[in-house]
């Protein structure tokens, strides 16, 4: 109790809120992915989710509920009761990107309870290792000179490196070609060939790929200097300030979620991630883990949806 106390003050949760959650959990809980298994946010769930039930004291079990890339989970948490044992996990895709390109999709990030951010990860700008291309600022010109001739690939409309392509493109006052696949380990082929002239592309996939020598990595999208692996940045190579593109997960409750059980949870993740063991795991994945308050959490996600919107305008990206 006195580690846990010690946790909870350092994140300036009162210790008091802590004993008013004792009540909660009463039975295992549930967290929900909206997404199948086997995936990127899968993997980080699964990496947090057992050791996070032990400190809850209940176990915390991963449900896969893919469906309409992530809208149906949230849909989902959204009805639940304030005091339910259902949690979501999700990230910036579903909740942030999604809303600003379809006007149907009947939810916004601030209609569910944000509890804990877990991790994030920025993309990498690459080409192909037999490209002429060798930096950014060579990407850009070779752009400006064949306006609408250059391709590039993404996950789909409104992911995320459909979104910072569309931020590049508006910034470098260029016109691409927005090619669409399944998912950035569908596009890889279609980059290394060349067929797929560069793209945005998480660490994940990007960095054993340039490893073997199959892709040139041309700028990191992080304002981070020690997330760029080594690489320039984006607003170093190419001049386009506060460039970043780091998708993130985090763990939602349902609207009006008590607070004492939305802190309980917080520190619990803070916890987990705080494991040698857990943080080698997400690092395999291409993750950063946080520890943050909820507080802060929320203010994030509002930060978000600012910058996001704002680039959504500039970009002129047309909401279906």
């Amino acid at each position: 109790m006195q580690r846990r106390s010690l946790v909870a003050a350092a994140l300036g949760a009162p210790v008091w809120s802590l004993s008013r959650a004792a009540g909660w959990p009463s039975r295992p809980i549930a967290m929900v992915v909206g997404y199948a298994a086997g995936g990127p946010t899968d993997a980080i769930a699964r990496a947090i989710a057992e050791p996070l039930g032990r400190r809850l004291g209940q176990s915390c079990v991963v449900e896969n509920k893919p469906g309409a890339s992530g809208a149906v989970s949230i849909l989902q948490e959204r009805a639940m009761a304030p005091d339910t044992h259902q949690l979501l996990f999700s990230g910036s895709g579903s909740l942030i990107m999604a809303p600003l390109i379809n006007s149907k999709i009947g939810y916004r990030a601030g209609d569910l309870t944000p509890v804990a951010r877990v991790s994030s990860y920025p993309y990498f700008l690459v080409v192909s290792a037999a490209s002429p291309v060798k930096t950014a600022a060579e990407l850009v010109q070779k752009a400006r000179e064949r306006e609408g001739a250059l391709s590039y690939a993404s996950a789909g409309p409104g992911s995320g490196n459909h979104m910072a392509t569309e931020w590049f493109q508006a910034a470098t006052h260029t016109r691409l070609v927005h090619v669409p696949y399944s998912g950035d380990a569908a596009a890889m082929p279609d980059v290394i060939t060349g067929r797929i002239d560069f793209a945005f592309l998480s660490g994940a996939v990007v960095q054993q790929q340039a490893r073997a020598g199959k892709l040139r990595v041309l700028a990191a999208a992080t304002t981070h200097r020690e997330r760029a692996e080594g690489y320039p940045t984006v607003e170093e190579a190419a001049g386009i300030r506060g460039f970043a593109m780091e998708p993130w997960t985090g763990i939602f409750g349902p609207p009006r979620m008590p607070a004492e059980n939305v802190q309980k949870v917080n520190t619990a993740v803070a916890e987990v991630l705080a494991q040698p063991q857990v943080s080698r795991q997400l690092a395999g994945l291409g993750q950063y883990a946080f520890a943050e308050t909820p507080a802060r959490f929320k203010a994030f996600i509002d930060e978000q949806n600012t910058q996001w919107t704002a680039i959504a305008r500039e970009a002129k990206i047309p909401r279906e």
